[in-house]
């Protein structure tokens, strides 16, 4: 019976250490969870202290990215430096159509019909055909890199300079560089802005590149370096796909027409098309010959003569970007319309 009590005692000493032992684990257990809260709670309010400081820091830097817009990080292009500009641009149009074509206009002779239509066709948006013809004068050694150089300058202007939105422009109008909104959808408010209130249009223009490509600078933002980069590659990846044989004289035209769109100043470009029939006058300072065009020897019979081809278009600016003269009726040649005439 000694044994029996003495058994039932160890079992009852044992339930009741096992209940001590399970009361002082749930009291640990429950600590713990005390203790994972508060560091759950902790790390929530560490979150959410980010969460608006973070938003704080994008409230500042869009406040000091518009603030910036009308300070030297977006100093305007002095008219002298984007006449130089557009003179390299020219030159190295001039220099590349030279290196790139032939030396002798028997080469038409030797197209199919077709063909020679289609080359008509397209040249008749840089030179004034004569009996559905090219002019006689131009029959010489020189002028099939005149023709190029003309067709090339043609394009040029309007794919990329003419738009204030070219880089985001894809073959077929549509947009694949990674920037948010389509090309067409920024060309349709910028149009309908212009016929609200002009000079609030270009200030849109002009603020919208400004987000969508920030000016170089060491403390960028990651959402400004985002779209810097996104920028330049619309730029370079629009520059390609035109023309992969002077990639360069697109890249550099992409850009300076992008910063040229970013200031406040419009400007227009003016073609064959948009001159209309026009008689040449040296004291026109719109126009300038071309140096083939040997004016001083004939300038007596080449005044008033119709001008022949537009080698380089018309480039004329608008307005100021220095916030003193927003008056977009008062215009300045970037660059006169190089022209030529049958000097023979």
């Amino acid at each position: 019976m000694s044994n029996d009590s003495e058994k039932i005692q160890l079992l009852v000493d044992h339930r009741e250490k096992m209940e001590h032992a399970n009361r002082h684990l749930l009291r640990d257990q429950e600590h713990k969870q005390l203790e994972f809260q508060a560091v759950i709670d902790s790390l929530m309010s560490e979150r959410d202290l980010a969460q608006e400081s973070y938003e704080g820091l994008i409230r500042k830097q869009q406040e000091e990215s518009f603030k910036k817009m009308s300070t030297g990080r977006w100093r305007p292009m002095a008219d002298r430096e984007v006449v130089e500009e557009l003179s390299r641009i020219k030159d190295d149009m001039r220099d590349w159509a030279r290196n790139m074509s032939v030396t002798s206009m028997d080469v038409l002779k030797n197209l199919e019909l077709s063909e020679y239509t289609k080359l008509l066709e397209s040249l008749s948006s840089v030179v004034v055909l004569e009996n559905g013809n090219l002019p006689e004068g131009l029959s010489t050694s020189k002028s099939p890199a005149l023709l190029l150089n003309a067709f090339l300058a043609h394009h040029l202007y309007l794919a990329v300079f003419r738009d204030a939105f070219f880089f985001l422009q894809g073959a077929q109008g549509s947009t694949s560089n990674g920037l948010v909104g389509g090309g067409d959808l920024f060309r349709d408010m910028y149009r309908k802005a212009l016929e609200v209130n002009e000079k609030d249009a270009h200030f849109w223009r002009s603020q919208t590149l400004r987000l969508l490509h920030p000016a170089l600078e060491s403390n960028f933002t990651g959402g400004e370096r985002g779209n810097s980069r996104a920028a330049e590659q619309a730029i370079a990846s629009m520059s390609d796909g035109h023309a992969s044989s002077f990639f360069e004289i697109y890249v550099d035209a992409g850009k300076l027409s992008y910063r040229l769109w970013t200031q406040r100043t419009t400007m227009k470009i003016w073609t064959l098309k948009d001159m209309g029939p026009r008689g040449f006058d040296a004291d026109n300072q719109y126009l300038k010959p071309h140096p083939s065009v040997k004016y001083d020897e004939h300038d007596d019979q080449l005044k008033g003569k119709l001008i022949t081809l537009i080698v380089h278009p018309l480039v004329e600016a608008f307005g100021k970007d220095d916030g003193k003269d927003y008056n977009y009726d008062k215009s300045r040649i970037w660059a006169s319309a190089e022209v030529w005439l049958n000097s023979k």
